[in-house]
């Protein structure tokens, strides 16, 4: 995973996601990965999104920097419906991701 995560940080911009359940080493894993490597200095770790302010602010930051963020849900593949279900419109989500 960690290879995997640093590529995506090579972007440029947008919303970078790890997802998954409570408990599964998400946070961990990210903090590993970039203590393990020097971070770029146009990535942001925004943390969790749990709330719309939050996700708000992930978002608006993804569309010049990448951002980082951990999203608690149980499939990758539902994560653009949980940004919708926060309220995040559908043409902002499409602009910061890849």
């Amino acid at each position: 995973m960690q290879q995997d995560l640093l590529a995506a940080l090579d972007t440029g911009h947008g919303l970078v996601l790890v997802t998954g359940p409570t408990g599964q080493g998400k946070t961990t894993a990210i903090a590993a990965a970039l203590a393990d490597q020097l971070c770029p200095a146009n990535v942001v770790f925004s943390g969790d999104l749990r709330d719309v302010e939050s996700a708000f602010r992930a978002v608006s930051l993804a569309r010049e920097r990448t951002v980082l963020a951990v999203l608690r849900i149980h499939r990758a593949a539902d994560a653009f419906g949980r940004l919708r279900d926060m309220g995040i419109p559908a043409a902002d989500v499409a602009d910061v991701a890849h």
